[in-house]
Protein backbone atom coordinates (compact mmCIF):
# COMPACT_ATOMS: atom_id res chain seq x y z
CA UNK A 1 0.00 0.00 0.00
CA UNK A 2 1.65 3.50 -1.34
CA UNK A 3 0.39 5.26 2.07
CA UNK A 4 -0.14 4.38 5.20
CA UNK A 5 -4.05 4.23 6.03
CA UNK A 6 -4.86 1.82 8.72
CA UNK A 7 -5.48 -2.01 7.47
CA UNK A 8 -8.09 -2.09 9.77
CA UNK A 9 -10.18 0.27 8.11
CA UNK A 10 -10.25 -1.92 5.06
CA UNK A 11 -12.58 -5.12 4.44
CA UNK A 12 -12.07 -8.03 1.44
CA UNK A 13 -14.25 -7.75 -1.27
CA UNK A 14 -14.43 -10.15 -4.41
CA UNK A 15 -10.41 -10.73 -3.47
CA UNK A 16 -9.05 -7.43 -2.90
CA UNK A 17 -9.30 -4.71 -0.16
CA UNK A 18 -11.83 -2.45 -0.44
CA UNK A 19 -12.54 0.56 2.39
CA UNK A 20 -16.25 1.34 3.04
CA UNK A 21 -17.60 5.36 2.61
CA UNK A 22 -18.30 5.74 6.36
CA UNK A 23 -14.61 4.59 7.26
CA UNK A 24 -13.43 7.55 4.38
CA UNK A 25 -15.33 9.89 6.84
CA UNK A 26 -13.65 8.71 9.74
CA UNK A 27 -10.21 9.87 7.89
CA UNK A 28 -11.49 12.63 6.70
CA UNK A 29 -13.80 13.77 10.20
CA UNK A 30 -16.52 14.00 8.21
CA UNK A 31 -19.92 12.78 7.91
CA UNK A 32 -20.19 9.64 5.57
CA UNK A 33 -23.52 11.69 3.40
CA UNK A 34 -20.54 14.33 2.01
CA UNK A 35 -18.58 11.32 1.12
CA UNK A 36 -21.32 9.59 -0.25
CA UNK A 37 -22.15 12.74 -2.06
CA UNK A 38 -18.74 13.05 -3.36
CA UNK A 39 -18.32 9.48 -4.62
CA UNK A 40 -21.72 9.60 -6.50
CA UNK A 41 -20.29 12.66 -7.97
CA UNK A 42 -17.24 11.51 -9.73
CA UNK A 43 -19.35 7.84 -9.72
CA UNK A 44 -17.76 7.61 -13.71
CA UNK A 45 -14.29 8.96 -13.63
CA UNK A 46 -13.88 6.36 -10.23
CA UNK A 47 -15.40 3.55 -12.45
CA UNK A 48 -12.36 4.30 -14.74
CA UNK A 49 -10.09 3.06 -12.36
CA UNK A 50 -12.09 0.21 -10.83
CA UNK A 51 -15.77 -1.19 -10.11
CA UNK A 52 -17.55 0.99 -7.37
CA UNK A 53 -18.81 -2.40 -5.25
CA UNK A 54 -22.25 -1.28 -3.30
CA UNK A 55 -23.48 -3.80 -0.36
CA UNK A 56 -25.97 -3.05 2.40
CA UNK A 57 -25.98 0.44 1.95
CA UNK A 58 -22.19 0.90 2.00
CA UNK A 59 -20.49 2.24 -1.22
CA UNK A 60 -16.79 0.55 -1.21
CA UNK A 61 -13.42 1.86 -3.07
CA UNK A 62 -10.46 0.25 -4.00
CA UNK A 63 -7.40 2.15 -2.75
CA UNK A 64 -6.33 3.51 -6.00
CA UNK A 65 -10.14 4.99 -5.89
CA UNK A 66 -9.40 6.47 -2.32
CA UNK A 67 -6.09 8.27 -3.44
CA UNK A 68 -7.68 9.82 -6.59
CA UNK A 69 -10.79 10.72 -4.29
CA UNK A 70 -7.60 12.04 -1.70
CA UNK A 71 -6.20 14.03 -4.68
CA UNK A 72 -9.61 16.15 -5.15
CA UNK A 73 -9.90 17.01 -1.89
CA UNK A 74 -6.14 18.08 -1.52
CA UNK A 75 -6.09 19.82 -4.63
CA UNK A 76 -9.79 21.11 -5.13
CA UNK A 77 -10.09 20.40 -8.85
CA UNK A 78 -12.07 18.53 -10.96
CA UNK A 79 -11.88 14.74 -10.75
CA UNK A 80 -12.02 14.45 -14.54
CA UNK A 81 -8.84 17.52 -15.16
CA UNK A 82 -6.50 15.15 -12.93
CA UNK A 83 -7.27 12.00 -14.14
CA UNK A 84 -6.81 13.44 -17.91
CA UNK A 85 -3.41 15.03 -16.56
CA UNK A 86 -2.20 11.95 -15.00
CA UNK A 87 -4.45 8.95 -16.63
CA UNK A 88 -5.45 6.69 -14.36
CA UNK A 89 -2.60 6.12 -12.73
CA UNK A 90 -3.01 6.31 -8.90
CA UNK A 91 0.47 6.64 -7.93
CA UNK A 92 1.04 10.07 -10.57
CA UNK A 93 -1.59 11.54 -8.72
CA UNK A 94 -0.59 10.59 -5.33
CA UNK A 95 3.17 12.05 -6.02
CA UNK A 96 1.34 15.51 -7.60
CA UNK A 97 -0.99 15.79 -4.52
CA UNK A 98 2.54 15.53 -2.21
CA UNK A 99 4.19 17.86 -4.39
CA UNK A 100 1.15 20.47 -3.68
CA UNK A 101 1.62 20.39 -0.15
CA UNK A 102 -1.59 21.72 0.20
CA UNK A 103 -2.81 22.23 3.85
CA UNK A 104 -6.68 21.39 3.18
CA UNK A 105 -7.71 21.46 7.11
CA UNK A 106 -10.77 24.04 7.67
CA UNK A 107 -9.72 27.60 8.91
CA UNK A 108 -11.45 29.46 11.79
CA UNK A 109 -11.57 32.66 12.37
CA UNK A 110 -12.68 33.42 16.34
CA UNK A 111 -13.54 36.60 17.95
CA UNK A 112 -13.47 35.81 21.42
CA UNK A 113 -14.81 38.41 24.74
CA UNK A 114 -13.24 37.25 28.26
CA UNK A 115 -15.11 37.84 31.41
CA UNK A 116 -12.31 40.54 32.63
CA UNK A 117 -13.07 42.75 29.28
CA UNK A 118 -10.47 41.88 26.71
CA UNK A 119 -11.40 41.46 23.56
CA UNK A 120 -8.92 38.60 21.21
CA UNK A 121 -9.40 37.59 18.00
CA UNK A 122 -7.40 34.86 16.21
CA UNK A 123 -7.11 31.52 13.70
CA UNK A 124 -7.20 28.20 14.86
CA UNK A 125 -8.20 24.44 12.84
CA UNK A 126 -9.54 23.35 16.46
CA UNK A 127 -10.73 26.59 17.39
CA UNK A 128 -12.92 24.53 20.25
CA UNK A 129 -9.25 23.37 22.05
CA UNK A 130 -7.78 26.99 21.38
CA UNK A 131 -10.09 28.83 23.23
CA UNK A 132 -9.74 25.93 25.89
CA UNK A 133 -5.72 27.06 25.96
CA UNK A 134 -6.40 30.46 26.13
CA UNK A 135 -8.78 30.51 29.30
CA UNK A 136 -5.87 27.99 30.71
CA UNK A 137 -3.34 30.83 29.10
CA UNK A 138 -5.28 34.08 30.52
CA UNK A 139 -6.45 32.97 33.75
CA UNK A 140 -9.81 34.68 32.45
CA UNK A 141 -13.58 32.73 31.67
CA UNK A 142 -14.31 32.75 28.57
CA UNK A 143 -17.63 34.80 27.95
CA UNK A 144 -18.60 34.28 24.59
CA UNK A 145 -17.00 33.89 21.30
CA UNK A 146 -18.25 33.56 17.49
CA UNK A 147 -16.17 32.00 14.92
CA UNK A 148 -16.51 32.38 11.13
CA UNK A 149 -15.81 28.80 8.78
CA UNK A 150 -12.97 29.05 5.86
CA UNK A 151 -12.57 26.19 3.15
CA UNK A 152 -8.60 25.57 4.22
CA UNK A 153 -6.27 26.91 6.78
CA UNK A 154 -4.65 29.03 4.40
CA UNK A 155 -7.68 30.96 3.74
CA UNK A 156 -8.41 31.17 7.54
CA UNK A 157 -4.84 32.48 8.52
CA UNK A 158 -5.74 35.25 5.44
CA UNK A 159 -8.83 36.15 6.74
CA UNK A 160 -7.61 36.86 9.84
CA UNK A 161 -4.82 39.03 9.02
CA UNK A 162 -7.35 40.92 6.71
CA UNK A 163 -9.88 41.08 9.56
CA UNK A 164 -6.94 42.22 11.78
CA UNK A 165 -6.11 44.97 9.17
CA UNK A 166 -9.45 46.39 9.41
CA UNK A 167 -9.57 46.76 12.98
CA UNK A 168 -6.04 48.03 13.41
CA UNK A 169 -7.18 51.13 14.65
CA UNK A 170 -8.05 49.77 17.75
CA UNK A 171 -5.47 47.20 18.27
CA UNK A 172 -2.84 46.71 21.02
CA UNK A 173 -0.28 44.39 21.64
CA UNK A 174 -0.79 40.56 20.00
CA UNK A 175 -4.63 40.25 18.51
CA UNK A 176 -6.38 42.01 21.32
CA UNK A 177 -8.81 44.45 20.51
CA UNK A 178 -9.74 47.71 22.25
CA UNK A 179 -13.36 47.82 20.46
CA UNK A 180 -16.59 46.07 21.63
CA UNK A 181 -17.45 42.86 20.88
CA UNK A 182 -20.25 43.54 18.77
CA UNK A 183 -18.31 46.34 16.92
CA UNK A 184 -15.38 43.39 15.92
CA UNK A 185 -18.36 40.78 15.11
CA UNK A 186 -20.52 43.31 12.79
CA UNK A 187 -16.87 44.18 11.20
CA UNK A 188 -16.16 40.65 10.50
CA UNK A 189 -19.48 40.00 8.80
CA UNK A 190 -19.06 42.94 6.53
CA UNK A 191 -15.62 42.01 5.61
CA UNK A 192 -16.25 38.52 4.56
CA UNK A 193 -19.76 38.24 4.33
CA UNK A 194 -19.83 34.58 5.26
CA UNK A 195 -22.51 32.67 5.79
CA UNK A 196 -20.77 30.04 7.98
CA UNK A 197 -20.72 31.67 11.28
CA UNK A 198 -21.31 30.49 14.84
CA UNK A 199 -22.05 32.51 17.64
CA UNK A 200 -21.93 31.05 21.51
CA UNK A 201 -22.26 32.11 24.84
CA UNK A 202 -19.99 30.43 28.23
CA UNK A 203 -21.21 33.33 30.91
CA UNK A 204 -24.86 34.02 31.42
CA UNK A 205 -26.50 36.78 33.51
CA UNK A 206 -29.58 35.08 35.53
CA UNK A 207 -31.97 36.30 32.88
CA UNK A 208 -29.85 34.80 30.06
CA UNK A 209 -29.40 31.80 31.88
CA UNK A 210 -33.53 31.51 32.67
CA UNK A 211 -34.14 32.06 28.98
CA UNK A 212 -31.25 29.64 28.61
CA UNK A 213 -33.09 26.94 30.18
CA UNK A 214 -36.61 28.10 28.51
CA UNK A 215 -35.24 27.19 25.23
CA UNK A 216 -32.87 23.73 26.21
CA UNK A 217 -35.00 20.81 25.72
CA UNK A 218 -32.32 19.10 28.02
CA UNK A 219 -34.18 20.73 31.02
CA UNK A 220 -37.35 18.68 32.25
CA UNK A 221 -40.54 20.92 32.33
CA UNK A 222 -40.06 20.44 36.60
CA UNK A 223 -36.90 22.60 36.48
CA UNK A 224 -39.01 24.60 33.88
CA UNK A 225 -42.00 24.98 35.93
CA UNK A 226 -40.38 26.25 39.05
CA UNK A 227 -38.41 29.29 37.20
CA UNK A 228 -41.13 30.70 35.42
CA UNK A 229 -44.53 32.28 35.98
CA UNK A 230 -47.76 31.39 36.52
CA UNK A 231 -48.21 32.18 32.23
CA UNK A 232 -44.89 30.04 31.37
CA UNK A 233 -42.73 32.88 30.79
CA UNK A 234 -39.47 32.99 32.21
CA UNK A 235 -38.82 34.64 35.74
CA UNK A 236 -35.40 35.26 36.44
CA UNK A 237 -36.00 35.82 40.47
CA UNK A 238 -37.65 31.95 40.74
CA UNK A 239 -34.40 30.60 39.47
CA UNK A 240 -32.05 33.03 41.85
CA UNK A 241 -34.09 30.76 44.61
CA UNK A 242 -33.46 27.47 43.08
CA UNK A 243 -29.84 28.24 43.21
CA UNK A 244 -30.33 29.58 46.51
CA UNK A 245 -32.14 26.52 47.58
CA UNK A 246 -29.09 24.28 45.80
CA UNK A 247 -26.54 26.37 48.19
CA UNK A 248 -24.65 28.40 45.00
CA UNK A 249 -26.08 31.62 46.21
CA UNK A 250 -27.70 33.82 49.33
CA UNK A 251 -29.44 36.56 49.54
CA UNK A 252 -27.44 39.56 51.00
CA UNK A 253 -29.83 42.72 51.71
CA UNK A 254 -31.12 43.66 48.33
CA UNK A 255 -28.40 41.70 46.23
CA UNK A 256 -27.30 38.07 45.34
CA UNK A 257 -23.77 36.71 47.40
CA UNK A 258 -22.25 33.91 45.75
CA UNK A 259 -21.73 30.93 48.60
CA UNK A 260 -17.89 29.11 48.66
CA UNK A 261 -20.35 26.08 46.80
CA UNK A 262 -21.20 28.67 43.39
CA UNK A 263 -17.89 30.06 43.36
CA UNK A 264 -16.62 27.30 41.03
CA UNK A 265 -19.66 28.24 38.98
CA UNK A 266 -19.49 32.21 38.66
CA UNK A 267 -17.29 34.58 37.21
CA UNK A 268 -18.02 38.20 38.73
CA UNK A 269 -21.61 38.90 37.85
CA UNK A 270 -21.98 36.08 35.75
CA UNK A 271 -22.43 32.15 35.82
CA UNK A 272 -21.04 29.29 34.29
CA UNK A 273 -22.80 26.94 31.85
CA UNK A 274 -21.42 24.24 34.51
CA UNK A 275 -23.94 25.37 36.84
CA UNK A 276 -26.84 23.67 34.77
CA UNK A 277 -25.26 20.00 35.75
CA UNK A 278 -25.79 20.89 39.18
CA UNK A 279 -29.93 21.85 38.84
CA UNK A 280 -30.03 18.91 36.47
CA UNK A 281 -28.76 16.77 39.45
CA UNK A 282 -31.04 18.07 41.51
Amino acid sequence: MSQNYNTSLFEMVEGELRIPHHKIAEILKNNPASVKKLVNTYGDELETIGKIIVSNSKILLTQEQLHCLFGVMRLHIDLSILLAKHGNSFKAIEEFSKKENIDTRKGFVYIVEFDNGNLKVGHSINPTQRLRNLETQSGNYIKRYSTLEFETKDKGLKAEKKLLRNLKKWRRIGEYIDKSYEHVVKTAKKTFKVLNYAEKTFLFTSTQLCEYIFKSQNFPEKIKNLISTKDKKPQPNNLNKLLEAEGLQIRNNQNWKVTEKGKIFKSKSYWKLDVLEELLIA
